[in-house]
């Protein structure tokens, strides 16, 4: 399947629950016209290698033709894998930071910025803090996406009691503090982003 024919729609990990969008606020699913099929990825761990495992897999997704007043989108903001993703082994501290520049929210987000109502931070067992820096006109602003905890079997959507704007020219930064020692033999580690749904939808 082409990159440019898909868009992620939504994303769940361990220890998440149910995400219920607020009541003024949807997610659009047939802006091109309605989608020809949905592609569920699932991720499967078995570190044991045990065959008698049941389980089921799937997700629910309710819809309405009652239009809601905002569209939603997703952003995703992290450090992709890669060959320069190394986290050396037995390290703990150790800084990884993935970036989006002001010059791309300046060309992708609507001329009012969005506004964020949840969102997700996502690492793997080398994690231990995460934050999002957000910076404008050369100042950091207050954080309000940070773990100085991070546990991977509680990766819950956070919705925002407070809707967190965000605008043209703002530059981001996810930083991520991770910890090798424990791994042992040393293992890969398949990335580290932040996933945020917000408002209006940016193209």
């Amino acid at each position: 399947m082409k990159s440019t024919c898909q868009q992620y729609m939504y994303g769940w990990a361990v220890g998440g629950e149910t995400l219920i969008l607020p009541e003024n606020i949807g997610i659009p699913l047939n802006e091109l016209g309605i989608p020809e099929y949905f592609l569920l990825e699932v991720h499967y761990d078995n570190p044991n290698k045990l065959s008698n495992l049941n389980y089921n897999t799937g997700i629910e997704i309710y819809t309405t033709k009652n239009l809601r007043k905002q569209e939603a989108g997703i952003i995703r903001i992290g450090y992709e894998t890669g060959i320069g993703l190394m986290i050396p082994p037995n390290t703990s501290n150790y800084i990884i930071a993935g970036h989006c520049s002001s010059t791309c929210t300046e060309s992708r987000f609507p001329d009012e910025g969005i506004k964020v109502f949840t969102l997700i931070l996502h690492s793997h067992l080398a994690g231990r803090k995460m934050k999002l820096r957000q910076f404008r006109n050369g100042f950091e602003l207050p954080w309000w996406a940070y773990d100085n905890n991070y546990d991977f079997d509680f990766q819950q959507n956070r919705l925002l009691p407070v809707h967190q704007e965000i605008l043209k020219g703002d530059h981001l930064t996810l930083e991520c503090t991770d910890d090798s020692s424990h791994l042992s033999p040393p293992e890969a580690i398949l990335g580290e982003e932040v996933v945020k749904l917000s408002h209006p939808r940016d193209q």
